[in-house]
């Protein structure tokens, strides 16, 4: 429950300072250990908004893009948003995590050893 609290204090601290992918890294690898966990997907899906605010102020507001969409959409389109970043996120991971890739033999290899 302690870890629950910290990983959502620091992901809140990243958010308020301006640190949307920090805080996305963060939660994503909260949901690892915690998948179903309503809290996280939430602060994941306030996360990519604060991202996707920051891109829309290089190339566009964001208000200009929703005008005229419905709710349910605009909805489901940040859910997806949130998971695509998690996605993202646990890819950036996965090099650096111990499961290691399979890869098949070498034809010059028999178990493993040389003939």
């Amino acid at each position: 429950m302690q870890l629950r609290k910290r990983t959502l204090k620091e992901a809140r601290h990243s958010l308020e300072g301006g640190q949307p992918l920090s805080a996305i890294h963060l939660i994503s690898r909260a949901l690892l250990e915690d998948p179903h966990n309503a809290v996280y997907h939430d602060m994941l899906q306030k996360a990519v908004a604060q991202r996707n605010l920051h891109k829309a102020g290089r190339h566009r507001p964001d208000q200009e893009f929703w005008v005229g969409q419905s709710a349910v959409l605009r909805e489901t389109t940040q859910k997806l948003e949130a998971f695509a970043a998690y996605a993202q996120a646990i890819t950036k991971l996965m090099p650096k995590s111990a499961l290691k890739t399979w890869a098949p033999s070498s034809p010059g290899l028999k178990d493993g050893r040389r003939r």
